[in-house]
């Protein structure tokens, strides 16, 4: 069944996205979703730096 998520392309230097393919294999995760996890983790810890402090 296809993925009702929206698509968005990504523009990144290609050492950059061979750096995230390694990581991906490592924690066993497509390089999609590699990039999907650290998004995510940047987003929380952005916000418990900016909204949680106060």
């Amino acid at each position: 069944m296809p993925s009702l998520l929206p698509i968005f392309s990504l523009r990144i230097p290609e050492e950059l996205l061979d750096q995230i393919k390694q990581i991906a294999s490592e924690n066993c995760r497509s390089t999609n979703k590699e990039i999907e996890y650290a998004l995510m983790q940047y987003v929380k810890q952005y916000h418990k730096t900016h909204y949680d402090e106060k």
